[in-house]
């Protein structure tokens, strides 16, 4: 198991469960090389793809290629948000925690939602069949704690990216929770899963 984060990777170790001999190392993934790859029979990892920039990508695809094994990404962001019922901010809240996902961090301009479609045009190029599926993620009364925790982070990366949605999105903020707290708020975020088969 790679990870840049010590502590993800002494939790992860502590709750694996995998019936297996299991090592971890501390890396930054976006550097995985074909070399930390060598012999690998599965290549999987979630949650990841919109966090590489274009470069970053095209190295990872390369190295998750070399070995010949399937490859599952899962959990990967594209874009699309719905929350029922409607609200007039919820497309421009949206757009701007799109926005912030493609963002410049660190001299890095991330994919963000485009990622997964760049990683299958990238598999595809070195000759992978890409399986897609959707996987959306949705949350409803019975998760209020975990609706409440997401709308918050994600209202947040909105407002960092776009500062005029502070003033303008505070009533709407105000209902959104009061309408989680009373299980009044269905939330789709979508996803989509990548399954990479081998040649």
């Amino acid at each position: 198991m790679y990870d840049r984060d010590a502590d993800l990777l002494e939790y992860a170790m502590a709750r694996t469960g995998i019936p297996a001999e299991t090592s971890t190392r501390q890396r930054d993934i976006t550097r995985l090389t074909v070399d930390d790859l060598d012999g690998a029979s599965l290549v999987t990892a979630s949650a990841l793809l919109d966090m590489f920039t274009a470069a970053e990508l095209d190295r990872f695809v390369a190295a998750c290629a070399a070995p010949g094994c399937p490859v599952l990404l899962t959990m990967s962001v594209v874009g699309r948000v719905e929350l029922d019922p409607a609200d007039p901010l919820d497309a421009e809240v949206t757009a701007a925690f799109n926005d912030h996902q493609r963002r410049t961090t660190g001299g890095r301009r991330l994919l963000g939602p485009e990622a997964a479609d760049s990683a299958v045009r990238a598999f595809a190029g070195l000759g992978r069949e890409v399986l897609v599926r959707r996987s959306p993620w949705r949350l409803g009364p019975d998760d209020r704690a975990l609706s409440a925790e997401w709308f918050a982070g994600w209202l947040d990366a909105a407002r960092e990216q776009r500062p005029a949605l502070a003033e303008a999105s505070a009533g709407y903020a105000a209902r959104r929770r009061s309408e989680i707290a009373a299980g009044r708020l269905d939330v789709t975020v979508d996803h989509c899963d990548l399954l990479v088969r081998p040649r």
